[in-house]
């Protein structure tokens, strides 16, 4: 029964506007109208999407006069996530020997020196022709100087701290942000998502401690709702960011702390290596176009 049930549930997601209806079902519940509006399609054909989710059991619509209006239906996505975990933790299995491995090789070939000094014999790049990704996990001080890139002089800080720059780098793509809110002083505060191509948001904030405007800034950041209200079962992470002149270039070191190990884990399986990476090579597509 449950294969039966999992197949009519994957063959109704296998389509991005059932999809996309569930999503908007997942805010609350909405009229064939309204759920036909994002879409150029015509209500009929709207209608027959609502059947295969209906059939799925993944929505229900009620008897409200013409209305008839349509709600999720939770339990049928829970069984698809029952059977996923086991697959689940099976590729976990497999990463973590994969890291425990990588870990062993690095530390056989890695230069012992304290990171400061190493950073003192690298050749640094032009933000416009490479950007420098450090990436050192100092476990036992639970945290992870990330990156140092370079930028023309002028356009380093701002390309952190102004909304209008901000939001072209930092999500990854096919991810954008969108920036509800930017108040760069100290006890001010970031508010933005990140929306993917499927209209599904992902909310951040971040809170500004210590900002010395052309030179520094710390905070910390973490996700949230749509309110702001932060949330509690993902990491919150303090951030350092310092800016310096190096002859007619900005160097930006980012420095983050973790309130445990197991948080900075769960941030680098989540994602944030592969994703910051990303934003930065965005940063230097856009400071190429803003030098030629």
């Amino acid at each position: 029964m449950l294969k039966d049930r999992l197949s009519l549930t994957f063959s109704a997601l296998a389509d991005p506007t059932r999809r996309a209806i569930l999503a908007r079902l997942s805010r609350g519940a909405a009229s064939v109208n309204d759920l036909a509006a994002p879409f150029s399609m015509s209500l009929p054909a709207i209608s027959k999407h609502l059947k295969v989710l209906e059939r799925a059991q993944l929505i229900t619509r009620g008897k409200e006069a013409q209305w008839r209006p349509c709600e999720l239906k939770a339990e049928p996505l829970r069984e698809v996530d029952v059977w996923i975990e086991q697959y689940r933790q099976m590729w976990e299995e497999r990463f973590d020997r994969l890291d425990a491995y990588l870990m062993e090789l690095q530390a056989k070939s890695a230069d012992t020196r304290p990171f400061p000094q190493r950073q003192q014999g690298q050749k640094e790049k032009a933000m416009n022709k490479a950007a420098i990704f450090n990436f050192i996990v100092e476990k036992d001080a639970d945290r992870s100087p990330s990156s140092v890139p370079s930028t023309p002089a002028g356009s380093g800080v701002g390309c952190w701290t102004n909304a209008d720059i901000l939001c072209k780098w930092w999500a990854p793509k096919p991810y954008v942000c969108v920036i509800k809110s930017l108040d760069f002083r100290e006890g001010g505060r970031w508010l933005y998502y990140m929306q993917g191509p499927q209209g599904d948001r992902h909310w951040c904030f971040f809170d500004y401690e210590t900002v010395r405007p052309k030179s520094f800034y710390s905070g910390s950041d973490g996700f949230c709702d749509e309110h702001g209200v932060a949330n509690s079962t993902k990491p919150k992470v303090s951030w350092e960011a310092h800016f310096s002149k190096n002859e007619d270039r900005t160097l930006v070191r980012v420095i983050l702390r973790f309130g445990s190990p197991e948080e900075l884990e769960q941030i680098v399986r989540m994602g944030f290596k592969e994703g910051f990476t990303m934003g930065l090579d965005q940063l230097d597509e856009l400071l190429a176009e803003r030098t030629n």
